[in-house]
Order: C-alpha cells, then structure tokens, then sequence
C-alpha cells in the first residue's frame, strides 16, 4: 500500500494485481485505438511491452512467470572456472590413455 509522507514523498508500493495499464495504438490509416489491460490478463504483445518498458519489477513471460537470471550469484563466477578445471582433468585423463592404447 502507498501512503504520502509528510513532506510529500511516497512510500511503499502497489501490488500487481492492482496495477492498470493502457496500450495505445495507431493503425495503418491513423486511428488511434486504447486498450486497458492488467498484469494478470494481458496478452503476448502486451507481455513484451511490459518487459521493454521495465514497468514490472522483474522479467515475466506470456505462459510462465519465471524469473529470467543466474541461478545463483555465484554460478557467474563458479562456471566458466569450473569447467576449466573438468576439462584440464580430462585433458590430463585422456593423454594418457591415449597412448596406452597405441
């Protein structure tokens, strides 16, 4: 819930349920043509332009509202040092098995 502050700052927010929008619209001929739509029926066209405009709190999708992002904060630091040290082991594996098989 929003509330007024005294010295006119706005604290707290509003839930999404709560949210309208409006999609403006301008056709081929110059008609301009508005729709009102909420977060929770919106269609895939308006989905993308809450995701371009950054109107919502974070990424959502037509069919599902997964989060868009790492795992984890450190997956960006883990993975690519990870994987190096797997494949300088199976580096180090293969060659001799390699030549063993010669």
């Amino acid at each position: 819930m929003q509330k007024e502050m005294p010295y006119g700052e706005i604290v707290g927010w509003v839930s999404t349920e709560e949210l309208k929008y409006r999609l403006y619209e301008l056709d081929e001929e110059g008609n301009l043509n508005n729709k009102s739509f909420s977060f929770s029926e919106r269609d895939a066209l308006q989905t993308e332009l809450l995701n371009a405009g950054f109107l919502v709190p974070h990424s959502i999708g037509y069919y599902t509202d997964a989060w868009e992002g790492y795992p984890s904060l450190f997956f960006p630091l883990i993975f690519p040092f990870v994987t190096l040290v797997v494949g300088f082991l199976l580096i180090i594996v293969y060659f001799p098995i390699k030549e063993v098989k010669k």
